[in-house]
């Protein structure tokens, strides 16, 4: 990816895509509307980052894919986000850190992701890893599966039932293909030439209920960014 300029700008916006969908609420913010639309918009941003972090293992497993890198900047983002949506809520307008943090459902459960996603991103780098040795791949996984869950929480609490279902639609089949079975499956498949038709219907199946979860969340934040524009 960073043997040519064409690389390079593939490998920065494969890591940097998730700025596009924020940086419109520095407009919103110059123009004072920002805690108006930041929760809807940071909220999505983070929801698609996660997604994109679950779908790294499947589409290595499934083609070799030189993208393992992209865990970390997918599960990064989703904390940075988290914890600026986080600080938002504490900072406009001046509040009690624990009313901003727990207050309601919505609150806690927020602050629940955040607080899940903070070991992970400590134990994020080489030295860390080193440090505590085999053991952090286990760690990661797990709490990679509790950070799952939290947001749908999350989203359940704040009764979103349409971008629920589109998450669980989009994090499904990464689910399902990140079993050992499915693993080993599609390893022997790939090793045969990718001949087994069965797999391809299974992953036709697959990755229409992937697309179908991330086109509906993208159709929401589009449109929150649109009206957050407008409104501003």
């Amino acid at each position: 990816m960073a043997r040519s300029p064409e690389g390079k700008l593939s490998g920065f916006l494969l890591r940097a895509w998730p700025l596009a969908f924020v940086l419109p609420l520095v407009y919103v913010a110059l123009k004072g509307k920002l805690m108006d639309y930041a929760d809807p918009v940071i909220g999505f941003d983070a929801v698609l980052c996660m997604i994109a972090c679950l779908a790294v293992t499947p589409l290595i497993t499934l083609a070799k894919m030189p993208i393992a890198k992209l865990r970390w900047w997918y599960g990064n983002w989703v904390f940075f986000l988290g914890a600026a949506g986080l600080e938002l809520h504490v900072v406009y307008p001046p509040v009690n850190p624990l009313c901003g943090m727990a207050g309601t459902s919505v609150d806690w459960t927020g602050t629940l992701i955040i607080a899940l996603l903070l070991p992970m991103t400590a134990t994020s780098s080489t030295a860390a890893q080193k440090l505590l040795g085999p053991e952090w791949k286990r760690w990661q996984r797990w709490l990679v599966w509790a950070v799952w869950g939290a947001i749908g929480i999350h989203l359940a609490v704040m009764m979103t039932w349409l971008p629920l279902t589109a998450y669980v639609l989009a994090t499904a089949p990464a689910i399902v293909l990140r079993q050992p079975a499915a693993r080993k499956g599609i390893k022997a498949w790939r090793a045969g030439g990718y001949s087994t038709l069965a797999w391809w219907v299974r992953l036709a199946v697959l990755g229409s209920l992937a697309v179908t979860g991330i086109v509906i969340l993208l159709a929401e934040e589009v449109s929150v960014i649109a009206s957050a524009v407008a409104g501003a």
